[in-house]
């Protein structure tokens, strides 16, 4: 195997410590060219080693779990599904399973997936995912996973296998997962996120006193980091976010993706508007990383327009000093209708 790439894509790493052969129909999603990426790195595609063809699947996530939580424990195994964890000495958890199915074809091999998770201290989780088919195959489950084995799945016509086994066994799996050069993408990945995004109830502490009086708390309809205020009687709403950048290179890259016409203010803070069919959005990115999107809206997208609020008053609250450095623990809002 190859040492991880020092530059170029974040989807070097992966692709770099595979064996000898080549990778196709491989959509990515991820950052290049040494960016920290705003997108979990995922390459998936076609391994070929000239051996026969194989489904490979990558990917880089937080971890929904602690490596220690009992949650990432593996669940049952039977004769078609076996699933190994253990904790390593630096604190993180290594999962290994394989799943096997039918023969693809009368006389064949029989289907084979392999997959290796390690979830980090950090909280990240590196998985790496191999079949000996071509198809494109749902994982086999990991630790902690609820999911039943594909082989659990009600009778199905199997796909075909192109060779024995998977390309990547067990010992070449965990040597991708575990590889030390995984440190630098996790550092690039933490200064490229937000280091904190306000939760609802601080999001309604500072935007109460911003907004008309008339304005009272609404169901935000579990959209994460949304907090949402109706503006009348049942035909406006007004839905808010914010949370805050960190480091000049994550923002440059933010101002790129969600602030490519902004306006400049004299302070520096960025300002972004729009006018969409019943919707307003208005973006601001305050000078320290915080970065304020207040969007206007028909409820049920077919309401009187324009709403109440202008775009002035919209950019008025996205872009008060309220939000610059906000308490990180701000007393909850009172809910519609509770």
């Amino acid at each position: 195997m190859r040492p991880p790439s020092a530059s170029g894509s974040d989807l070097d790493l992966p692709t770099g410590l595979l064996p000898h052969g080549k990778i196709t129909q491989t959509p990515e999603t991820g950052a290049g060219a040494g960016r920290p990426t705003l997108v979990d790195p995922h390459v998936w595609g076609i391994f070929d080693d000239g051996h026969g063809r194989a489904q490979i699947d990558f990917s880089v996530v937080r971890a929904n779990v602690p490596p220690t939580d009992s949650a990432a424990s593996c669940g049952p195994t039977s004769a078609t599904y076996h699933c190994t964890r253990t904790l390593r000495p630096d604190g993180s958890s290594l999962s290994l399973t394989t799943e096997t199915g039918k023969p693809g074809t009368p006389g064949g091999s029989r289907l084979t997936m392999r997959a290796a998770d390690l979830i980090t201290l950090s909280g990240y989780e590196v998985r790496l995912f191999v079949s000996n088919s071509a198809t494109a195959l749902m994982p086999p489950p990991a630790a902690g996973d609820s999911r039943a084995p594909v082989s659990n799945a009600p009778s199905s016509p199997p796909p075909a296998t192109t060779r024995p086994e998977p390309p990547l066994d067990d010992a070449q799996l965990t040597a991708v997962v575990t590889d030390p050069g995984w440190t630098r993408l996790f550092a690039a990945k933490r200064s490229a996120r937000p280091d904190h995004q306000l939760a609802p109830a601080q999001v309604a502490a500072i935007a109460k006193p911003l907004l008309p009086a008339h304005a009272t708390p609404a169901d935000a309809a579990n959209q994460e980091g949304l907090t949402a205020f109706q503006l009348d009687s049942h035909e406006h709403i007004l839905g808010i976010t914010a949370l805050r950048w960190p480091g000049d290179e994550a923002r440059r890259e933010v101002i790129s993706s969600l602030y490519p016409d902004a306006r400049q203010l004299p302070d520096g803070t960025l300002v972004h508007t729009e006018q969409q069919k019943q919707r307003t959005p208005v973006r601001v990115l305050h000078p320290d990383g915080m970065s304020v999107e207040v969007i206007q809206m028909s409820l049920d997208g077919n309401g009187t327009w324009p709403g109440p609020l202008t775009t002035a008053q919209l950019q008025a609250i996205a872009a008060s000093t309220a939000w610059d450095r906000p308490a990180p623990n701000a007393p909850a809002a009172p809910s519609a209708g509770r």
